[in-house]
């Protein structure tokens, strides 16, 4: 079964998907793929990254849920999904950071909720830290930011597998191309699942079809294998630098949620306590037995952190009692069963 046409309705794939449309955006002039789910109350709406490889169809389980909040946009970067690299474009991370901000531009949206993944959470930090009045609250799921510089070096060796060979110049995308010729979409689908989730039989089969038609097309698209290589070299470049990234992380004036599995094999703890560090005031949940992305692998127990945090961040309080806030301590177990960093 193929993935709806812009202007169909998911619930024909799935009817858990009920509501969530695919739509072109015409954005500085240029196709770009989004999936967008209407508000079931009126509130603020939310902006919804991926992360490097994904594609807006990473959040199909949660546009639903998150809509009670607000309008939806699950947006497909340029380089990745159904957005392509505009001529003469590139789908390094500060590009893409602009792409959101033009996004945000064609929406006509202001006083929203960003919420980024992995790379994504780079970028929408980097949107938060630029356009403090265009960004309300921020949601970083294991975000992609720099570790302290003492651990700079303690990379999880997943991390070292999976991106840091892409990033190579002038081998990275030759790696890309030859992977992609001697596996099929289902086995690069099921590799990465294996990196970002904890466990791979939490995944829905609904959900990892649609994966791995993204990845069929993407065998078959050069600007998505030459984005790849692109976006991984410079995501290696900016946190082996730091020093924008760490800038933007300390220029973010909206309430922020760090939401982030205890089980990732992506980014290092070291790295959310160290984001922790620099910014105690912000709000810290772990979810325990969990992997690089929550909103894949357990999208009830992930939208409902980020349902509460939105309520409370409403009504002006924290979601999370200060004595489980996050710092640089060792995380001890909660009443509901998950891990958050003590105080």
């Amino acid at each position: 079964m193929t993935a709806p046409l812009p202007g169909q309705d998911w619930g024909r794939r799935d009817p858990a998907w009920s509501g969530i449309l695919g739509e072109v955006l015409q954005v500085r002039g240029r196709p770009a793929h989004v999936l967008r789910r209407a508000a079931r109350d009126a509130g603020p709406p939310l902006l919804l990254v991926h992360g490097l490889g994904g594609s807006a169809r990473n959040w199909l389980d949660v546009a639903t849920q998150l809509s009670r909040h607000g309008e939806v946009v699950a947006v497909d970067l340029p380089g990745f999904g159904g957005t392509p690299v505009p001529e003469g474009g590139s789908a390094r991370v500060r590009a893409n950071a602009g792409f959101l901000e033009a996004v945000l531009d064609r929406l006509g949206w202001s006083d929203v909720t960003v919420i980024g993944n992995s790379m994504g959470g780079l970028l929408v930090t980097l949107l938060a830290a630029d356009r403090h009045d265009r960004v309300g609250r921020l949601v970083l799921i294991n975000p992609a930011l720099p570790a302290p510089r003492r651990d700079m070096l303690r990379l999880p060796p997943a991390a070292v597998s999976r991106i840091l060979p892409a990033a190579v110049p002038g081998i990275g995308r030759a790696l890309i191309e030859l992977g992609y010729r001697r596996r099929t979409a289902e086995q690069l689908v099921d590799d990465s699942l294996a990196s970002v989730v904890a466990d791979v039989d939490r995944i829905r089969p609904a959900l990892r079809d649609v994966l791995v038609e993204n990845l069929e097309v993407a065998r078959t698209t050069t600007w998505r294998r030459r984005a790849l290589s692109e976006a991984a070299r410079s995501l290696v470049a900016m946190l082996v630098d730091a020093r924008e990234p760490l800038l933007a992380v300390h220029a973010v004036a909206a309430p922020t949620l760090v939401v982030a599995g205890d089980r990732d094999r992506l980014v290092s703890t070291h790295v959310i306590r160290g984001l922790m560090v620099r910014r105690p005031d912000w709000d810290h949940h772990v979810l325990a037995g969990v992997g690089h992305s929550p909103h894949v692998e357990v999208p009830r127990e992930f939208c409902h952190v980020v349902d509460r945090w939105l309520v409370d961040a409403a009504a002006g309080r924290s979601a999370i009692p200060a004595a489980n806030r996050a710092d640089d301590d060792a995380a001890r177990p909660s009443g509901d069963g998950q891990r958050r960093v003590r105080r």
